[in-house]
C-alpha cells in the first residue's frame, strides 16, 4: 500500500481496522437562526497513528476506539448492504440543472436536507443560483451518503470530496 493511503477493513464481528494515518475528529451539528442544522463544527481530535481499530459494536468504553467489547457482547457484524449499486437503488428527483439521487434507508437523521423547505422541494427549482448552491450544500453536509447531487450537463457528482 502506498504511503499514507487510507484503507478501512471491516473485520468479521469486530471493529473497523483503519490504516494509513486517517485523521479522526468529533463533529457537532451547529444550527442556524431558525434552529435548522446548518454546519459542522470540528471538535476533539483523536490520534490514530498508522493503524487503529474503531468500535463497531457500540459497547466500547473507549469510543471511538475498540476495546474488544464486541467479544463479550457477542456482536453480530453481518453486513446488510443492499445488493444493487447506489444508482440502481436510488430514487431520482430532477431539476433544471441538477439531479438528486436518494436512498432513504441510508438516512442518519442529521436533517441538513430539511433547510428552506427541503432538498426534494428545492431540486426542481434549482435553476436559481442561490437555490442550486443550497441544494449542493445540503447534499454535501449529508453524513450518511444518502444524497448525491449530479450536474445534468456533465453527469458528474457535485457533492463528492
Amino acid at each position: 500500500m502506498p504511503k499514507n493511503q487510507a484503507k478501512i477493513k471491516v473485520t468479521e464481528n469486530g471493529p473497523y481496522t483503519i490504516s494509513g494515518k486517517v485523521p479522526l475528529s468529533e463533529q457537532t451539528i451547529i444550527p442556524n437562526a431558525e434552529g435548522d442544522p446548518y454546519q459542522w463544527q470540528k471538535g476533539k481530535e483523536y490520534k490514530t497513528g498508522e493503524k487503529c481499530d474503531l468500535c463497531r459494536c457500540g459497547q466500547s468504553k473507549h469510543k471511538p476506539f475498540c476495546d474488544k467489547s464486541h467479544i463479550k457482547a457477542n456482536f453480530n457484524g453481518t453486513e446488510t448492504a443492499h445488493p444493487e449499486t447506489y444508482l440502481k437503488h436510488a430514487k431520482k428527483t430532477e431539476g433544471p440543472e441538477l439531479t438528486l439521487t436518494d436512498i432513504e434507508e441510508l438516512c442518519a437523521s442529521a436533517r441538513f436536507c430539511h433547510r428552506k423547505g427541503g432538498i426534494w422541494t428545492l431540486t426542481p427549482k434549482s435553476g436559481n443560483t442561490k437555490t442550486k448552491e443550497l441544494v449542493i450544500q445540503q447534499s454535501h453536509d449529508c453524513p450518511s451518503g444518502r444524497l448525491t447531487v449530479w450536474d445534468k450537463k456533465t453527469n458528474d457528482p457535485l457533492n463528492q470530496d
